[in-house]
């Protein structure tokens, strides 16, 4: 059997209208450090908008809500714990040997989307079919070093793509 002392943070998330939010939820460590491997620190909420960090070892935590910024259904803009949009304004949690945080709780209001047609060509002018479109929103730590995990779809034979965005978040 596997035994633990280690300690939790939950919460909920909710949408403006009182209702549980689908959303996507992760635990940071406030000092850089990596969070062991035994630690489910990025999970999706449950139907009723909860969220559970279980096992987590002492130390020091933030919690984000969707850390690549909204997307199809989860539209949603980056939070940082109680609502900050950077990390600077974020909370941090100090958590003991078998302590539990509870109501670490979102409010959130869903964003409208927002549709773009994009064009795509190689540097000779030519459309460039099936490339890759990612989008990095303003405040996520993809923004800055345009790493594209946040692919959204790739082009078609005319180099077209639609990206969806919301609100009147910034992208790249």
């Amino acid at each position: 059997f596997e035994l633990f002392w280690n300690g939790r943070i939950d919460g909920q998330v909710i949408d403006d209208a009182g209702k549980p939010a689908n959303a996507f939820v992760e635990l940071l460590s406030a000092d850089g450090k990596q969070i062991p491997g035994n630690v489910n620190f990025s999970q999706l909420t449950a139907k009723d908008g909860s969220y559970h960090f279980r096992k987590v070892p002492p130390g020091r935590y933030m919690v984000m809500l969707n850390p690549n910024g909204p997307s199809n259904g989860l539209p949603y803009a980056l939070q940082y714990y109680p609502s900050g949009v950077r990390r600077d304004k974020a909370r941090v949690f100090e958590l003991g040997a078998g302590e539990r945080i509870s109501g670490i709780n979102f409010s959130v209001r869903a964003l409208m989307e927002r549709n773009s047609q994009v064009r795509v060509t190689w540097t000779n002018g030519n459309a460039a079919e099936g490339a890759p479109v990612c989008i990095a929103y303003a405040n996520t730590d993809d923004y800055e070093p345009l790493i594209g995990t946040n692919c959204v779809g790739e082009t078609d034979k005319h180099g077209l793509a639609v990206i969806h965005t919301y609100g009147n978040s910034q992208v790249r």
